[in-house]
């Protein structure tokens, strides 16, 4: 995506796909977002901008996983700034910032985070979160 105007007005729904800025400048996106669950999930990759998704993020069709990228062109932020329900889980990796601006949903105690190692270093490079 080159301009907040990329994808129209409408929901944007991922399935299996990568929403990613391109470009040096800051994006802000008001539409609203649906995930589908799928094999690997979907991606929202900020590609060493600031990327903010100011609508919520749903569910589509299945519980949808969405992993937060920064890419190798410098990390990134992407700041979520509505009331996201998706129940698949997030995985943050590769440098990227995750900015939540309404408090996450209660998760289950029995929930876990954990650290996922995805490279030969000792740092784990993803932090996932069932919620």
């Amino acid at each position: 995506m080159t301009n907040n105007n990329s994808v129209g007005t409408g929901t944007v729904t991922l399935g299996d796909g990568l929403f990613q800025a391109e470009g040096k400048s800051d994006l802000t996106f008001a539409n609203n977002f649906k995930i589908d669950n799928s094999a690997s999930g979907s991606a929202i990759d900020a590609n060493g901008v600031s990327l903010t998704i100011a609508g919520n993020i749903t569910d589509g069709a299945g519980s949808g996983k969405l992993t937060i990228l920064g890419s190798s062109f410098g990390g990134g932020v992407v700041t979520l700034l509505g009331t996201n329900t998706y129940s698949g889980g997030t995985t943050i990796c590769s440098c990227a910032t995750l900015v939540l601006a309404t408090p996450p949903i209660p998760r289950p105690s029995s929930a876990k985070s954990s650290m996922k190692d995805s490279s030969p270093s000792r740092m784990p490079t993803c932090l996932e979160s069932p919620r």
